[in-house]
């Protein structure tokens, strides 16, 4: 198992997901998915940069010119900062651009300059070489440890406190003037300001326009936070490495008794993709365990049979799950799992029993049910593009 040009995995011939998954969750992530955080992250540095701009004038025109100027000189700080992380990095980007472009035959109508981000749909980074690849994924890494970044972050958790008053429906400095300090200033690199004074002197065009402010860093820094949280892996990526493991279960004579079990798992994979980024990849995040991901996403198809299950899909569930904490070709993720109910005593011994039995009398095709490795239903891993 290794990655391609991309930094992407090929998971068709994997046996192990659990190993799949780490490699692809602890390694360097996959280009197509870095580009968009990148970019985002590059946005949310300037709309900082300009938010600092602004309180520098704000200050300025409400009588604290030390406090402008301090905010001036942080602004060209993070400026710098922001230049060599968002600057001369972006450059690779464009020579990815450009590679993709000139490697692909069926780009050939997309017109001159059209951005990396609209070529993504293609799904093919094998053609971008190593080095480009490395470029731009060393981008991002220092992108996300920029200091206007840091600086963003820290005051969102400083505010992040005070947020009922800043953004509620009836911001108010009050807040400010009950502290039991002296002074009051949020911003590490802005030290002479100080918001108590303001509260207390200053006019109500400057405390408003100084609260609107407030509330546009608490805002900066929350979708700065999401855009860092933001998975580097490709959820159809991860989809593949669970269509292949469930594909070879049911290639397995012990497991004949539960292909409405994968069958059904193989239907949602679906619901796995859409899902992925904003629920099974904070599973994954929270335990810090590759097996969480798929853990989460089995548990939910298991029980969304709820009372409509039909046959004995519910047992097969319960023999499945015991037959993956074993391993064979998936991970060990329902041990002590609260959401599907082991097996009874003997349950999967019978199970294999049965598939045995069926083995001998021949393999019926399963109706209506997701097809093996290249029937055109499900496919096996790496039939998505890409």
């Amino acid at each position: 198992m290794g990655r391609s040009k991309a930094g992407k995995l090929n998971p068709a011939g994997d046996k192990n997901v659990v190993e799949a998954f780490s490699m692809m969750l602890k390694g360097g992530g996959a280009i197509s998915e870095c580009y968009g955080k990148y970019f985002r992250l590059a946005a949310g540095s300037n709309r900082y940069m300009i938010a600092v701009k602004t309180l520098g004038s704000v200050l300025a025109a409400g009588g604290a010119p030390e406090a402008a100027q301090a905010a001036e000189a942080h602004l060209a700080s993070i400026a710098r900062a922001n230049d060599e992380c968002f600057g001369d990095r972006t450059e690779c980007w464009g020579a990815a651009t450009e590679r993709l472009r000139g490697a692909r035959p069926d780009l050939a109508g997309v017109a001159a300059g059209t951005p990396f981000a609209a070529l993504l749909s293609h799904d093919n980074f094998g053609c971008i070489p190593d080095e480009v690849a490395k470029a731009c994924l060393e981008s991002l890494k220092a992108a996300k440890d920029c200091e206007t970044i840091a600086a963003c972050l820290d005051i969102g958790r400083e505010l992040k406190k005070y947020e009922s008053h800043i953004s509620g429906e009836t911001p108010t400095m009050a807040f400010i003037t009950r502290m039991k300090a002296s002074t009051y200033c949020p911003f590490a690199g802005i030290r002479p300001l100080d918001l108590k004074a303001i509260a207390i002197e200053g006019s109500d065009d400057t405390k408003r326009l100084i609260l609107r402010l407030l509330a546009k860093f608490v805002e900066l820094s929350k979708n700065m936070v999401d855009d860092l949280s933001i998975p580097e892996v490709s959820s159809r990526e991860f989809a593949d490495i669970v269509r292949s493991a469930m594909e070879r279960l049911k290639r397995d004579r012990a497991l004949k008794s539960c292909h409405g079990a994968l069958n059904l798992i193989l239907r949602s994979l679906d619901q796995f993709e859409t899902g992925f980024k904003t629920k099974y990849y904070k599973s994954f995040e929270i335990t810090g365990d590759p097996s969480a991901v798929v853990q989460e996403f089995l548990g939910d198809v298991a029980t969304s049979l709820g009372d409509k299950s039909e046959g004995n899909l519910p047992r097969q569930f319960r023999i499945l799950m015991a037959r993956l904490n074993k391993g064979g070709g998936a991970p060990a993720p329902f041990a002590g799992s609260k959401k599907v109910a082991a097996p009874a005593a003997g349950e999967e011994a019978a199970a294999a029993e049965e598939g045995e039995a069926a083995s001998s009398e021949g393999s019926p095709s399963d109706s209506g049910a997701a097809g093996p490795a290249g029937s055109g239903a499900a496919g096996p891993a790496g039939s998505a593009s890409g």
